[in-house]
């Protein structure tokens, strides 16, 4: 990841895929400025084991200010809560089986907090903890949302 650094303000597109996530926390450690030209970020990831677990403390991502698209594949709990995307258009969230359940928490704070969506997709292939449910989420801009839920297993 170091000898990529000093190019990741040109990147327009960030694909990850696989079971790469200590790769993706050093490209975090090595990546602390803007990322003003990335647009696009797809992640298929599985995220499991405790080494795994341990998020940075500050937001992933935070240079892609002008991010339109995010797609996510987690074979283990998101770290949306670790996101913050002012400008992001699309989302696409797909969670697989998670032992301890998926806090449906999670998704909703991130949709508040990105007031420009227009397409949300989101399917959660486990059970969900509905815990903290707001009563109600504002999603001003979405046209279309699309909510699958399938883990009653």
């Amino acid at each position: 990841m170091v000898p990529l650094s000093p190019h990741t303000k040109q990147f327009g597109t960030l694909e990850f895929i696989g079971d790469y996530w200590p790769i993706i926390q050093k490209f975090f450690e090595a990546t602390s400025g803007p990322l003003p030209l990335l647009r696009i970020v797809v992640a298929k990831l599985e995220i499991v084991g405790p080494e795994t677990m341990r998020f940075p403390s500050f937001p992933l991502f935070s240079g892609a200010v002008n991010l339109k698209s995010f797609s996510l594949r987690s074979g283990g709990l998101p770290f949306l809560n670790r996101l913050a995307f002012p400008k992001l258009t699309t989302l696409e969230l797909s969670v697989t089986p998670v032992d301890e359940g998926f806090p449906v928490s999670q998704p909703l704070d991130f949709l508040e907090a990105s007031p420009a969506l227009q397409t949300v997709r989101i399917r959660i292939e486990t059970k969900m903890l509905l815990g903290d449910v707001p009563e109600r989420v504002v999603l001003p801009n979405v046209g279309i949302l699309s909510v699958i839920q399938d883990g009653l297993r």
